[in-house]
């Protein structure tokens, strides 16, 4: 029987305890949710924004939905990743809250790979073929893509004719297997009878023919790595690649 009575007490005391504690905490929390939306503690100060080349500070806040003197606390993280990357210049997103009081970005653009000379005006493209946004005056140490492509084009848009898609696809297996040699070409020339390039150093033709490329561009590397630095650069004229385990170089008089 006194077991029962002390049970039924604690049991009563329990309740009582929490019929205390739950108002207290339901104040407190209020309290310290409206300390958080008044204080100055953290109100946005700072937005420290890393990897805007293409976008500009105020469009990516936009996008993001980022108001820049609200709390640090209103920002939802996961939301404006996601609103950001749905850009289509944006490869990843990265927002982190540094409390009390500065937003961190950083941002992944869409690099571009190659020029592409459309009508006489160069384009900036990434390795999908899609049309970056390029500052007017800036110069771009990129090799050209050159085609015959007639249709209009605009920035957003991919461009997924044969021809460039080709020379999209070359120029990502030089980046994978000879990453030195993409920085020596200035120039493909997507024609039916195959790829001609040329390198940046004295504007050498070099006739890659169309196949055999990894091949190709690791003989293609080996040469030009021995012409740099001698006289013999000057004087080549060009140099073939066409025809499979040979290698033609035509040299001046």
């Amino acid at each position: 029987m006194k077991k029962k009575k002390r049970s039924f007490k604690q049991l009563f005391t329990a309740l009582f305890s929490f019929s205390i504690l739950l108002p207290v905490t339901w104040i407190l929390g209020r309290f310290y949710s409206d300390w958080l939306s008044k204080s100055e503690s953290f109100q946005i100060r700072k937005i420290e924004i890393q990897g805007t080349n293409l976008i500009s500070r105020d469009d990516l806040l936009e996008m993001g939905e980022i108001v820049s003197s609200g709390k640090i606390w209103n920002v939802d993280l996961s939301d404006s990743e996601k609103r950001i990357r749905d850009n289509p210049f944006v490869q990843d997103v990265q927002i982190q809250r540094q409390f009390p009081d500065i937003l961190q970005i950083k941002l992944q653009e869409k690099k571009a790979i190659a020029l592409i000379n459309l009508r006489g005006k160069p384009y900036c493209i990434d390795r999908r073929g899609l049309i970056l946004p390029s500052k007017p005056g800036r110069l771009y140490d990129l090799p050209i893509i050159s085609c015959r492509f007639m249709r209009r084009v605009r920035t957003g848009q991919i461009i997924d004719d044969e021809p460039v898609q080709r020379g999209l696809a070359f120029l990502e297996m030089v980046r994978a297997h000879q990453p030195e040699l993409y920085t020596k070409i200035s120039e493909l020339q997507i024609k039916q009878i195959g790829i001609e390039l040329y390198t940046m150093n004295h504007s050498i033709p070099v006739k890659m023919g169309r196949n055999d490329y990894e091949w190709k561009i690791r003989q293609l590397n080996a040469i030009l790595n021995e012409l740099e630095g001698g006289r013999e650069m000057k004087k080549v004229r060009y140099i073939d690649l066409r025809f499979q385990g040979k290698i033609f170089v035509g040299m001046r008089a």
